[in-house]
């Protein structure tokens, strides 16, 4: 068999031969990205005040010399002079090679006056003696207490040591007294956000709102709609939010059977009747707003938008569902800079299931501003080339660079046009072909030993809209997955058993994660008898049938971590691999889809390809071990002709 002969003859006649002896313009597309939608994106504000069509035009004349193909404009409450100025700057960018999205705004300033505006729940404390009476005057301060502060409830609630016979808050709204002992008065109400926030949680505002707002720019800027203008950005308030909607008590009575407000100290931190209590009521009140979210918001943008010609995006920590849950509803999903390992896990979880999902595109957020640059990183070629990297190894497709709403000049424009073409080369490989994934993860946080995996996500909500054929569960996306990897986390939430036997009962072979967590042995346990659990194994090295390692690495070097992605296309093996530490070194990489088993490296900060002639040796399973050197935050592509 021809794969089983000397590496060597062939990466000696790979030498001799052209590069593009494939001749479907793979290499070069690489070596010269012309792509538009390869492109990065550029975030541009355009200001009521002061901004007129030269000044706006001359901004995405720079944006393009600077490499972006699309610009996402942001503007405030449009009027006649907005409309006047987004519809020439439509035209200017058609004619350019530009394409363009809008940032939800108020169509008229009429609308913005007349939105109701979202809140969050406030609280203030302070501490009393008892015993005493309170009177209805008596009210600790709260945050942010202003005209802008509606009062829920004030509750007494008894301190940990105070000795006090009773441990359950008491309602003293309306005045009342307290027994002997130390208690905490806490006032609870709500305040608008800051800035200001619409309340698309309100009945069918959301609709009526982007109803209107997609008929005003059809009819206004209908000469470039849906083609040059292709993508609204919806924008709501972060996760970290405690949002308050006008039905959230009576959707968490809905779900719980509990009255809110007499539980509102566990949603401040408070754990009056113990830690049980306290979880309870903080998950019951976290599905209610996620309840909420799908019907009002979730289920109605992006059907309305993509019916209209559009892309509907929204960013991943502006909504309060599970991160891999986002790209049910939105087209593209959007993930920001991670800064620790749970923001990574979940743009990593939110980019697996935008893939399960068949969205093309996963777009990464990168604020300059916001990137602080390291003492290692000053070799880098360019800056933002590590934060660039992180969101591309966590799932991003096409980067939106966040630069303060204007073309920067001088010295970071020249740094960001490097930027720009490095991302270029990067997304032109990333956006080809389909992505490798073996399993799918069904998991709150991803266990390290899946690390080596491609993998999709799933969470509850997208597993019980999945169907399942030849033994594989199926999304209408047409990805579809033989074996489900699940964590002893997940299986705590209601309904998740049965999921898994479900998933089992169908042929698919579901594989149990040790994570080394509590419970976790009572929690698998559970599988131990009954119909299809002949399916559910537990994962563990050599365990039949479980799926060969995508990517395999080590190094002698301390302080090396190494990160990869897998593509596909009808003629290569696409190995996009990430060194996350700084320090430099060898490393010996081994790669289970190889095709024909010539390792190349494209290097995206030159565009440069080579091949790895000498260091690369094919395994007896079909693998390509490959060495190479890597430095300090390095990134490149590993590709074999199939």
């Amino acid at each position: 068999m021809r794969d089983k002969r000397n590496i060597a003859f062939f990466l000696s006649a790979a030498l001799c031969a052209p590069l593009t002896a494939a001749g479907d313009g793979f290499e070069s597309d690489f070596l010269e990205p012309v792509s538009i939608k390869a492109k990065p994106c550029v975030e541009l504000y355009l200001p009521l005040a002061g901004m007129n069509f030269e000044r706006a035009a001359a901004q995405l004349d720079r944006a393009r010399e600077m490499g972006v193909g699309c610009a996402l404009l942001t503007v405030g409450t449009a009027d006649v002079k907005t409309w006047e100025l987004l519809a020439d700057l439509m035209a200017h960018a058609r004619e350019n090679g530009l394409e363009l999205g809008l940032r939800d705004f108020f169509v008229a300033p009429e609308e913005d006056v007349a939105l109701p505006r979202l809140r969050h729940l406030t609280w203030g404390a302070y501490p009393v003696q008892g015993p005493s009476e309170i009177g209805t005057n008596f009210f600790p301060s709260v945050f942010c207490d202003d005209g802008a502060f509606r009062r829920l409830t004030c509750l007494a609630m008894p301190e940990a040591d105070s000795g006090g016979q009773s441990f359950k808050p008491l309602d003293i709204s309306g005045g009342g007294s307290i027994t002997t002992g130390g208690w905490q008065l806490v006032r609870f109400g709500t305040v608008e956000m800051d800035p200001p926030v619409p309340d698309y949680f309100v009945d069918m505002l959301l609709a009526r709102h982007v109803n209107r707002w997609l008929s005003e720019c059809q009819s206004r800027l209908s000469s470039g709609y849906g083609r040059t203008v292709r993508w609204y950005q919806i924008s709501m308030p972060t996760r970290r939010e405690l949002v308050w909607t006008e039905d959230l008590p009576a959707e968490f009575l809905k779900l719980s059977g509990l009255g809110l407000e007499r539980h509102l100290p566990a949603l401040a931190g408070f754990k009056v009747g113990g830690e049980a209590v306290t979880e309870h009521v903080r998950r019951q009140s976290a599905r209610a707003v996620r309840a909420l979210w799908r019907e009002r918001i979730g289920k109605t943008v992006d059907e309305l938008v993509y019916a209209a010609g559009l892309d509907a995006g929204i960013s991943v920590d502006q909504t309060p569902l599970d991160p891999e849950e986002v790209a049910m509803y939105f087209r593209l999903p959007m993930i920001i800079c991670s800064r620790d390992e749970a923001s990574a896990q979940a743009n990593r979880r939110a980019s697996g299931g935008a893939r399960a999902m068949g969205r093309r595109l996963v777009t990464g957020r990168l604020a300059p501003a916001d990137e602080v640059r390291t003492p290692a990183e000053a070799i880098l070629p360019f800056p933002w080339k590590r934060a660039a990297d992180r969101l591309l190894a966590e799932g991003a497709t096409r980067l939106l660079l966040d630069t303060g709403g204007i073309v920067p000049e001088g010295t970071d424009f020249a740094e960001m046009r490097e930027l720009c073409r490095y991302l270029h080369r990067c997304q032109t490989l990333l956006n080809k072909g389909e992505p490798v994934a073996d399993m799918l993860v069904w998991a709150e946080a991803l266990p390290s030993v899946l690390e080596g995996y491609s993998f999709d996500c799933a969470n509850d909500e997208m597993l019980a809209a999945a169907f399942f054929e030849d033994r594989c569960v199926c999304f209408d996306s047409e990805r579809s997955y033989r074996h489900v990897a699940v964590t002893a986390a997940v299986l705590r939430q209601d309904g998740a058993e049965k999921l898994v036997r479900r998933l089992a009962s169908n042929g698919v072979r579901v594989w149990l994660v040790p994570a080394g967590a509590a419970g976790e042995k009572e929690a698998f346990g559970v599988f131990g008898q009954g119909r299809g659990t002949d399916a559910i194994r537990l994962l563990r090295d050599g365990a039949e049938g479980l799926p060969a390692m995508d990517f395999r690495w080590a190094s002698e070097v301390k302080g090396m971590a190494l990160d990869f992605v897998h593509r596909r296309t009808e003629g290569h093996e696409i190995y996009f691999v990430v060194n996350a530490g700084e320090a430099a070194g060898p490393v010996t990489c081994v790669f289970r889809d190889t095709g024909k088993g010539v390792a190349a490296r494209w290097d995206p900060v030159k565009g440069e390809i080579g091949l790895l002639a000498g260091n690369a040796r094919r395994q007896s399973d079909g693998s390509v071990s490959a060495d190479f050197f890597m430095e300090p935050f390095d990134a490149c592509f590993i590709v074999f002709e199939r």
